[in-house]
C-alpha cells in the first residue's frame, strides 16, 4: 500500500493540537515577514521610453504644456512672439517646448490657431495669421514633430484678448493658441 505523504500543519502525535497551532502560528510569521519584506522592496524599474523622446525628462513648462494638451482645451502658448506685425518668429522657446511635450504624447495632434491685432485690412490679417501659424508648424516640424500631428489656421484680427490701444495690448493680440486633439 502507498503511504500517503503527510499534510502541512498536521500532527499525528498525542499533543497535536499544540503541535498545530505552532506550526499555524509560524506559518503566519513567515507569511507576515515575506509580504512585510515585498512592501519595503523598491518598486521594479519602469520599461524603458521608446522613441525621440526616450531618456528625456520633462520641465515644469512640459509638463503644465502637455496637460493642457491633454485637456483638449484651446491656451495662448506663452513664450512665442512674433516681430511686429509679420510671421518672423522672435521668440520661440515656447514652440520647443511644445515639441518637448508633443515627443512624450505618441498620436496627439494638436490644431494651432495664430491671432493678430485687429487693422482695417481684414483679408490681410487672415493671411498674416495663416503665415504666422505656418511659422510655428515649420518650427515644430524642425524640433522633430510629424507635420501630419498639426493643423493650423489663421484667425485674423478675431478674437482680441486685450485692448489694441496700446503697443502692450496689441503684442498680446499676435499670439498662437494651441489646442490638443
Amino acid at each position: 500500500m502507498a503511504r500517503k505523504p503527510p499534510s502541512a500543519g498536521i500532527c499525528d502525535s498525542p499533543s497535536a493540537p499544540n503541535a498545530n497551532a505552532a506550526v499555524a502560528a509560524a506559518t503566519a510569521d513567515a507569511e507576515k515577514a515575506a509580504a512585510e519584506e515585498a512592501v519595503d522592496a523598491p518598486a521594479p524599474a519602469p520599461a524603458p521610453a521608446k522613441g525621440p523622446a526616450a531618456g528625456k525628462k520633462l520641465n515644469a513648462r512640459q509638463q503644465a504644456l502637455a496637460g493642457q494638451l491633454a485637456s483638449g482645451e484651446p491656451f495662448v502658448l506663452g513664450n512665442v512672439s512674433f516681430k511686429e506685425r509679420t510671421a518672423r518668429l522672435a521668440v520661440e522657446t515656447g514652440l520647443a517646448d511644445l515639441a518637448a511635450a508633443l515627443k512624450t504624447m505618441p498620436g496627439k495632434r494638436v490644431l494651432i490657431e495664430a491671432f493678430v491685432d485687429k487693422s482695417p485690412d481684414a483679408p490681410g490679417d487672415a493671411k498674416l495669421t495663416q503665415e504666422m501659424a505656418q511659422a510655428g508648424l515649420r518650427r515644430l516640424v524642425k524640433l522633430g514633430v510629424a507635420a501630419d500631428r498639426v493643423s493650423v489656421q489663421g484667425r485674423g484680427g478675431t478674437r482680441p484678448i486685450a485692448p489694441s490701444l496700446t503697443a502692450v495690448g496689441r503684442q498680446k493680440n499676435r499670439r498662437l493658441e494651441v489646442t490638443g486633439q
